[in-house]
Parts: structure tokens; C-alpha cells; sequence
């Protein structure tokens, strides 16, 4: 699980880290490079006190002056403090001629450390009372005369080696107090405009566009924050210009007498304006959402589903008549006319669809009918008096008084026919404006 740090707290830690890792190199080069040069001047030095004591001692071992020799080895070690010991050993290796120990020689010593045929001098380290030792071995008198040991004890290097190592410590952790004392406000410094830029993008989320970032320096930072500040601006800009144009939109929407609405291809209402609002007779915020099962009857609901899918599977524009049925009395034929519109990709989005109240129309389509019956009933009996009386009179069935009625009526007829297509003309007129 990644950690949350703050990036003050990264700066910190980076800073620990990196001293940290400076000690830790630091540690390791003194206790390898130092100690290793530490201890090549050591046995330096021990090798050439080991040449210099065996040729001096050349002499008193050819002559077997043991006490002299004696005396000489322990003057050394006296001398030098940080000579563990010196012995004397014969050619054979197996008898010690001289050494610096007093009574007790510790005879595991001639045993431990040989020198080579090839080799002019050696050294091994040996342990001592758990310290490290370096037997240093050289021939004397080209192996003739034996062998000198001498140990030279590596304490001193130990020692060197803690008390640089204890002043290098000293020094970090005083560059560690330094390094911190300094990171601190350089951290602050670094990250009071980063969370003042945070601050400012937490509020932008939470909808407040009025924080502007403070501007303090012109680094990457503070270009960084009028780059913000910019931003902020244009989204205010956008925001208004798109709410002006939204309000537009609505109050154009509203203000159209047909009820007009949209919604997606699944059939589901994403809005309306305040004409099909009151068509349904649900405020809009709760039409938002419905499915046409919710507003409709079953029958009307499966009528424009159905032509709903027409026009998903076509794309074509699709037009179709339906009944609404205001109140238990009262009925209204509506014309609805539906069409796809795009989404941002180019793809159809949803249905947008409107409505067309044409009850007026089929009334007066109905009254015109029934007029046009009426008047043809009122043409009818008339023109057939007319025609009848007309044919007796033309076959000469009708004679004298008989005739002159027959005539009579017929201009009766021929009077009233010309008095309603009067009243139609006039009505012509009316109904042309």
C-alpha cells in the first residue's frame, strides 16, 4: 500500500536519506580504505623494525649470546609499544633461540607461521587474547641463522580506526542537525505555494471558481500558479457564457406553444419544455427520467414505443396521430412528429420529439362534413321538385290550372335554391376574410 506522504515530508525524508547514505558510504570507506591503509603503514613500519632487529641480532645469534640476544629483543619491544612480542627461532624452526615473553613461551607460536623458499619475508594474522596480531617472520642470515618473529599488535589501527570513525559520526550527526535546521524552511519555502495551488484546486472541485493563487515568486511554481489563475478565469468566462446560452435555450424552449421534449434511446425522458409539462400535467423535474409507461395509458405507451423503435431501426422521421384524453368528458387528437438528434461523437443520442394539437382541426374537418351533408339534403329535395315538375309539364301530362301550379312551384324552388347559394357565397367570404 503506497504511503501519503506530503511532499514537505518527502523533502525531509530525501534529505535524511541522503546524509544517511553518506554516512553509511563514509562508514564503509573508513573501515575499508582507512583501516586497510592504516594497517599496510603498520606492518610497513613492523617490517622494517623486523629487518633492522635481524641484522643487528646477526652477530649475537652466530655467536649463541643468548642473554645478550635476550636483552636486545626485550629493549625492542620495550621501545616500540605496540610490539606484542619478539622470538628467535633456530634454522630448523622447532627451538626458540630468544624472546621478549619472560618465563612462559607459548611453543603453539613456532608452529602457526612458516616462511616460504621463495618468499623473503611473510605475515599472518593471528589472534591474541581476542586481539589481532601480525606475525611478521624474516630469515636471518639467509635462514641460517634461524628466523625472527615479531609480532606487532593491530590495537593501534582498531583504535585509529573508532576514534575516526567516532569524529566522522560527531560530523554527520552535526551535519545531519545542520542539513535539517535547513531543509525545514526550504521545504516551507517549496511547499506554501504548492498547498496554497492545492487549496485552490480543492476548492475548484468543490465548485468555488473566487481563490485565486498568491503569486510570490516568478519560478516554475509561480508560473505554474498563473497558469491556474488563467484557468480559473477562462472557466469562469466559459461557465457564463454557457449559462446564458443555457437560459436562452430554456426560455426559447418554454416559450414554444407546441409541447416539445427529448429523451435517450432507451426510451427515457431527459426533458421537456412547460408546454408538455402541462400536456402531461407533472412538473418537469419529475418527468425527467420516466419511460413512456409511466405518463401514458398501456395502449397510448405501446403506440409510441413502438413507433420509437421505427425510428431507431430507420432513422427516418417518423409522424403519427394519437387520442389524449384530457377528462372523463373531454378528448384531444394530438400529431406528434419525431426525430433522432446527434450525440458529441455524430452518433444518434436520443429522440426529440413535438407535439401538435389538431383537436380544432378535425372538429371543423368533422362540421365540414356534416355541412356539406346537410346542404346537399337541402339541394336535393328542391332540385328534385324541380326536375319532376319539369318532366310532366315537357311530356304535356300537365295542363291548364295543374300546369300553371306545377310552374308556380318550380320558380318557388328555383327562388329558394338561388337564396342558399346566396348564403353560401356569403359564407365563402366570410370564411376567406
Amino acid at each position: 500500500m503506497p504511503l501519503n506522504l506530503s511532499l514537505r515530508t518527502k523533502i525531509l525524508s530525501l534529505t535524511l536519506l541522503f546524509i544517511a547514505s553518506f554516512s553509511l558510504i563514509t562508514g564503509t570507506y573508513v573501515k575499508t580504505q582507512a583501516a586497510s591503509r592504516l594497517t599496510e603503514e603498520v606492518l610497513k613500519r613492523g617490517i622494517s623494525i623486523a629487518k633492522h632487529l635481524a641484522e643487528v641480532s646477526a652477530d649475537t645469534v652466530i655467536q649463541r649470546d643468548l642473554i645478550h640476544l635476550r636483552l636486545m629483543l626485550e629493549n625492542a619491544q620495550q621501545t616500540e609499544t605496540d610490539i606484542s612480542y619478539i622470538f628467535i627461532a633456530s634454522p630448523s624452526g622447532k627451538q626458540v633461540l630468544a624472546h621478549s615473553f619472560g618465563e612462559n613461551f607459548p611453543i603453539n607460536l613456532l608452529e602457526v607461521h612458516s616462511l616460504a623458499p621463495e618468499e623473503d619475508f611473510s605475515i599472518k594474522a593471528l589472534s591474541l587474547q581476542g586481539q589481532t596480531t601480525y606475525d611478521i617472520l624474516l630469515p636471518i642470515l639467509d635462514r641460517r641463522g634461524g628466523y625472527l618473529h615479531l609480532g606487532i599488535s593491530g590495537e593501534p589501527v582498531q583504535r585509529a580506526i573508532a576514534q575516526v570513525t567516532t569524529q566522522a559520526l560527531i560530523s554527520l550527526a552535526v551535519m545531519t542537525i545542520i542539513a535539517t535546521l535547513i531543509a525545514i524552511p526550504v521545504s516551507r519555502t517549496i511547499t506554501r505555494p504548492i498547498a496554497s495551488l492545492q487549496h485552490a484546486v480543492e476548492a475548484l472541485k468543490q465548485g468555488d471558481r473566487s481563490l485565486q493563487v498568491e503569486i510570490s515568486q516568478r519560478d516554475e511554481i509561480g508560473l505554474l500558479g498563473e497558469a491556474f489563475n488563467e484557468l480559473v478565469k477562462n472557466l469562469n468566462d466559459v461557465e457564463h457564457r454557457l449559462a446564458s446560452q443555457r437560459t436562452f435555450l430554456e426560455v426559447l424552449l418554454d416559450n414554444i406553444p407546441s409541447p416539445v421534449f427529448y429523451k435517450d434511446l432507451q426510451k427515457r425522458m431527459l426533458g421537456c419544455n412547460r408546454a408538455f409539462a402541462d400536456f402531461i400535467g407533472l412538473p418537469i423535474e419529475e418527468i425527467v427520467g420516466k419511460l413512456p409507461e409511466n405518463m401514458h395509458p398501456l395502449d397510448a405507451a405501446r403506440l409510441h414505443i413502438s413507433k420509437d423503435d421505427e425510428l431507431i431501426k430507420t432513422g427516418e422521421v417518423v409522424s403519427y396521430e394519437f387520442t389524449f384524453q384530457v377528462d372523463a368528458e373531454k378528448q384531444q387528437t394530438y400529431l406528434c412528429h419525431k426525430t433522432l438528434f446527434d450525440g458529441e461523437d455524430g452518433k444518434p443520442a436520443g429522440i426529440i420529439g413535438v407535439l401538435q394539437d389538431i383537436t380544432q382541426q378535425r372538429e371543423a374537418v368533422r362540421l365540414k362534413s356534416e355541412f356539406v351533408s346537410t346542404m346537399a339534403h337541402e339541394f336535393q329535395t328542391p332540385l328534385a321538385t324541380i326536375l319532376g315538375y319539369s318532366e310532366l309539364i315537357n311530356d304535356n301530362i300537365l295542363k291548364g290550372r295543374q300546369k300553371e301550379e306545377a310552374q308556380a312551384l318550380i320558380a318557388e324552388k328555383a327562388e329558394y335554391l338561388t337564396h342558399m347559394v346566396s348564403e353560401l357565397l356569403d359564407l365563402s367570404r366570410i370564411e376567406a376574410g
